[in-house]
């Protein structure tokens, strides 16, 4: 085994997956909210999968971000308050369930620790296919799932009779590594033995992917096309949010729902309003954020410093977002910020129209993301 006892495994998921997020004020407070949003959905899915593990990482990572958006200067504004009323009690289904996950996995942890304890020494360390290794986490899988807790524990955040989550049990919940743990240590003494591979340890052999796939429908955009079309003739942008669902069987998300929100555009800009409508709609169909796609109508294909502002505050709430540029005069292509645009735009106060003096490489074709022949999504036309 990789640790030493479940205490250190599940101390180590946290260290490893689960960083303190950052909130800056100069980012509107929606997006966070958004994030949040996201990150619940995204969890909720592992729960009902009855991955303790992932369900353990998503649900900490949305406590987390929780506390942290508390700190933004506009938390206290009343225009925020229904979110922060769902939201609480969110938190506290989530910190529920995350204090019955935290024994839980300690305990499988070191019931696998005995286990391997209790097999006899091999002389050679055994060597296991990728194949043996998915066949016997996906029967591991299924044990967990027939044991898991019942769904109740978290919500959708409407139970109105639900506590707002306490700081005492936050502070409990909240795992530093103790003066006791040394994570080098551990690391070293994994190395030194010959342990059979663990359904638990696996999610340590291999740092998370860089970027999900994202799978786009195929009549994302030709239908998106079609709402567009009256503004296009008049020389006026049009937007739409991509919005989907994690597939969990292929790790991937899917783009299920286009909305389309009210705005307002010109000939190189277009605006979102009413970014609550665009919230419910997202809670009404259970789908998260993946990027956005707008129209140049009579520009080429490219992102405008503008359209990289843009980028960024979805890439802020996932990573792996992506933006569609439709050009009828030129093409239409799918894009993403680099490493290298996400850093210099976050530091970057201008507005409006601006160059990046001296800075090339900001954004790059997204090849994480292809399109599905046999995939179709629904729109939702929130301009009438």
């Amino acid at each position: 085994m990789k640790f030493k006892n479940g205490e250190e495994f599940v101390k180590s998921l946290v260290i490893e997956y689960c960083p303190e997020p950052s909130v800056s004020s100069t980012i509107k407070l929606d997006l966070y909210f958004k994030k949040a949003h996201d990150l619940f959905y995204h969890g909720l899915d592992f729960v009902k999968d009855g991955n303790d593990a992932r369900s353990y990482i998503e649900l900490m990572r949305y406590s987390q971000l929780m506390m942290a958006i508390a700190t933004h200067n506009a938390y206290s504004m009343k225009q925020y308050e229904k979110e922060k009323n769902v939201n609480k009690r969110r938190l506290n289904n989530a910190i529920t369930k995350l204090e019955g996950l935290k024994p839980k996995l300690i305990q499988q942890y070191n019931e696998e620790i005995k286990k391997e304890e209790a097999m006899p020494p091999s002389p050679q360390p055994t060597t296991v296919t990728a194949a043996e290794v998915k066949a016997q986490e996906a029967t591991e899988e299924a044990k967990s799932e027939a044991s898991a807790p019942p769904l109740e524990q978290v919500d959708d955040g409407n139970n109105s009779n639900a506590n707002t989550a306490s700081a005492d049990r936050w502070r409990n919940l909240k795992l530093e590594a103790s003066p006791q743990y040394d994570p080098m240590q551990a690391a070293s003494a994994a190395s030194a033995s010959s342990s059979q591979p663990s359904k638990l340890d696996a999610i340590f052999k291999q740092p998370p992917p860089s970027l999900t796939p994202i799978v786009l429908a195929n009549n994302v955009v030709s239908d998106f096309i079609k709402y567009a079309d009256m503004n296009t003739k008049r020389d006026i942008e049009t937007c739409g949010v991509l919005t989907g669902k994690y597939d969990r069987k292929q790790d991937t998300y899917v783009i299920t729902h286009v909305i389309i929100p009210k705005q307002k555009g010109s000939a190189n800009t277009v605006q979102t309003l009413n970014e609550e409508e665009l919230i419910g709609v997202q809670e009404k169909y259970e789908v998260v954020t993946l990027g956005w796609i707008h129209t140049h109508p009579s520009q080429t294909c490219f992102l405008s410093s503008v359209d990289m502002h843009c980028q960024l505050s979805y890439q802020i709430m996932m990573p792996n977002a992506i933006a569609i540029v439709y050009a009828p005069k030129d093409k239409t292509e799918t894009f993403s910020l680099t490493k290298k645009g996400v850093s210099v735009l976050s530091n970057c106060s201008c507005q409006g129209f601006h160059r990046h003096e001296g800075v090339t490489g900001l954004y790059h074709q997204a090849t994480h993301a292809h399109f599905d022949k046999k995939r179709k999504c629904k729109f939702v036309d929130l301009r009438k």
